[in-house]
């Protein structure tokens, strides 16, 4: 945010003398001040173990860059949180390398976007991590690989303080970055804007500021007049909102930068009534770079280009002319999406939603090993309950899973089942449900039905089957009681809702 003091702050020296893992929960217990960064995207620790972190951050519409949300940050600093987790005293992390296989776009559907981080392999020289970045629809979006460097930190942190307390933030005039609405000028590239113009038109409307993209205005990024694909020029400012334990500019903003200059290369040679697809991004970082106000820059250039296939590089460059990072993107010119004109009826189904609670301190309690066993006993268990009651898996989220019945009281009773069941295992889950209207295509579910069971399952209590006022007046006769739980508001939805759980 240009010319607005930075907020928040980072850890004094002698913090670094705890484990990583104690890092990481002080982080996540609010024990220390929140980053810059944290408060100009949101990002927030929500759980941690030896070698996992999993991180959040609101679907912001701040975040939309033209092809959905970015998530560069949300991974790469997931990454890190996860080798830190696991890491001795008196360490550092840098990032080496990154890898994003893009799924599909992460949109505003959602109210907050997930990254499950986890180490795969330490090495002499590396440890490998990858990310599973995730709605809060349960839909994955993207997956992320990266090699990170743990080393002694240098000089030699001071002695770590005997205790820590709950930090307490300064109240601030204005909400954080994130929070605000868009100004006036700024948002997303308009819907078929593929189809009128070809992309080089597009990346000079963008240059021109006809929109301003949202993420360009939250990070201060300026984009240069593009050459027929020859060269984009991405600038920013090293800025210090773009910290998080140190004062050097995150991984994850330099990521964005260069992916913001290798896509812009890539699309203007694309035709008008065809859209970029990405296939993948990698992005090695060779030196980092301190947050020092000074301009970031990244060049694109096509490096390669034939028939659909085209290969960019960017090259990000610091104040001083050294290359701090070189990205490779391969994408692929795509036909648009054909907008079908046959009319998908909705159907009627109960949403049924579940979520492990307590899940990072048991994993930690367990090890991974007889984790990874209990988890898939839990899967198991949960499946054995959703064909027992005729219902329908649709996929994992996470700890939990996402599932659609035809009858509510078929949904209702199931949770229970599966409440008790996992109980058995020595787990807990909370359950979140609601009945409506739901599309079913490709294997995957969508509607407003589900948004809102999505929503419900966030206010549930560990062990509590919370369901919708709507499936409790479905209910009504069938022998299952329920008990108040007050109206709510639920986020992303106008109003507030009643909610109530099953009791039993």
């Amino acid at each position: 945010m240009r010319g607005e003091p930075v907020r928040g702050a980072l850890p004094d020296p002698g913090f670094f003398s705890l484990t990583g893992f104690e890092q990481v929960e002080a982080i996540r217990r609010g024990l220390v001040p929140r980053s810059p960064l944290a408060h100009l995207v949101g990002l927030v620790v929500t759980q941690a173990g030896p070698g996992r972190a999993t991180l959040t951050m609101p679907a912001s519409p701040w975040l939309e860059w033209g092809d959905g949300l970015d998530l560069a940050v949300l991974a790469e600093t997931a990454i890190c949180m996860a080798v830190l987790s696991g890491a001795p005293a008196g360490m550092e992390v840098l990032t080496a390398a990154t890898s994003a296989a893009p799924f599909r776009a992460a949109t505003l559907d959602a109210a907050k976007l997930i990254a499950h981080a986890r180490t795969i392999r330490g090495g002499r020289r590396f440890t490998y991590a990858e990310a599973a970045v995730e709605d809060d629809l349960g839909r994955e979006i993207t997956r992320v690989t990266g090699a990170v460097v743990l080393r002694p930190k240098e000089p030699p942190p001071p002695a770590a303080p005997l205790s820590l307390a709950p930090f307490e933030e300064p109240a601030y005039p204005t909400p954080d970055p994130y929070r605000r609405p868009l100004p006036a000028g700024v948002g997303p590239v308009q819907e078929g804007a593929w189809e009128k113009m070809d992309g080089l038109e597009l990346a000079r409307a963008l240059i021109a500021g006809t929109p301003v993209v949202p993420i360009s205005r939250l990070f201060g990024m300026r984009i240069s007049e593009p050459d027929s694909g020859r060269t984009i020029r991405v600038a920013v400012p090293a800025s210090e909102w773009f910290t998080h334990l140190d004062r050097i500019v995150s991984p994850g903003v330099i990521a964005r930068v260069a992916f913001q200059a290798a896509t812009t290369t890539s699309a203007t040679v694309v035709r008008a009534g065809s859209r970029l697809g990405n296939v993948n991004f990698t992005i090695t970082f060779v030196r980092p770079v301190p947050a020092d106000g000074r301009e970031l820059v990244a060049d694109g250039r096509i490096t390669e280009h034939h028939g659909d296939s085209i290969v960019a590089v960017a090259n990000v460059i610091d104040g001083d002319g050294a290359v701090v990072a070189t990205a490779y993107q391969t994408a692929v010119r795509l036909p648009l999406r054909a907008r079908s004109t046959a009319l998908v009826e909705p159907v009627i189904a109960t949403v049924f939603f579940t979520d492990l609670t307590g899940s990072t301190a048991e994993a930690r309690r367990l090890g991974d090993e007889r984790w990874s066993q209990l988890l898939r006993e839990h899967h198991d268990e949960v499946r054995r309950q959703l064909q027992a009651f005729a219902g329908r898996e649709i996929k994992t989220t996470g700890d939990g899973f996402l599932a659609t019945f035809e009858s509510p009281a078929r949904a209702a009773r199931c949770a229970v089942a599966v409440r008790n069941a996992t109980r058995r295992l020595g787990l807990e889950v909370k359950i979140g449900l609601h009945t409506g209207e739901c599309q079913f295509a490709d294997g995957d579910v969508t509607g407003i039905a589900v948004h809102i069971a999505a929503r419900v399952l966030e206010h549930a209590a560990p062990g509590e089957v919370l369901a919708s006022g709507t499936v409790r007046d479905l209910l009504l006769g069938s022998g299952l009681s329920f008990s108040d739980r007050g109206r709510h508001e639920l986020k992303g939805l106008d109003g507030d809702w009643p909610l109530v759980a099953l009791d039993g």
